[in-house]
């Protein structure tokens, strides 16, 4: 019976080992944000904890990489690389990677990162185009007019709205209809006489 009580006990012992090895797989699977609606496929943005310090970010980013070299390139739609690219602006320290799935989660369940989101495409505004726009409008939009081009304006959807821009000049006739009424004089100091008009030293 001694064999055989052996040959149990391994079994129990490899069956316990297995038991504890599945949860610690699991725990490797992380949340994974998602600010867009449309992602790019394998491509991660990787956020560090300011607080975990430099030397343990430095060391979950080197970790990182090994993980990328040794999986390889990833496939995408625009190609893809393993490397990745590194960013610290103020206390935005994060990496970008291009990476597959069990990948990623290895990386992002190192205790120096705060939270891995995918990378997305955002749009800051809808762009409208005015057609057969004044020669002086289309040049701001466009970078290059060439002679017969059908002139255009593009700008953003809000049109400046909210925005309030001042102009210094020897006159604007605000009333004029290209204004529609949002123009009003600041501080006018124009006057016929020019004995008038008093000149303030900024020193005093």
């Amino acid at each position: 019976m001694a064999p055989l009580f052996k040959s149990i006990t391994s079994l129990l012992a490899l069956a316990a080992s297995f038991a504890v090895a599945v949860p610690s797989q699991e725990r490797r699977r992380i949340s994974i944000r998602s600010p867009g609606a449309e992602t790019v496929a394998n491509n991660y943005i990787v956020k560090f904890k300011i607080e975990a310090g430099h030397d343990a970010i430095k060391a979950s980013q080197a970790k990182a990489l090994d993980l990328l070299r040794q999986r390889g390139p990833v496939s995408t739609a625009g190609g893809g690389s393993s490397e990745a690219r590194f960013y610290n602006i103020s206390s935005f320290v994060a990496m970008h990677v291009v990476a597959d799935e069990d990948t990623i989660h290895q990386i992002g369940s190192d205790p120096a990162v705060e939270y891995v989101e995918t990378d997305s495409v955002a749009e800051l505004a809808t762009t409208v185009t005015q057609k057969k726009a004044p020669n002086g409008l289309s040049r701001i939009s466009h970078a290059n007019i060439e002679k017969g081009d059908s002139l255009t304006y593009s700008y953003d959807s809000s049109a400046g709205e909210g925005i309030t821009a001042y102009i210094v000049d020897t006159g604007i006739n605000i009333s004029h209809p290209d204004f529609g009424g949002r123009a009003r004089f600041g501080r006018n100091i124009f006057s016929d006489n020019v004995s008038s008009v008093q000149v303030v030293d900024p020193r005093h």
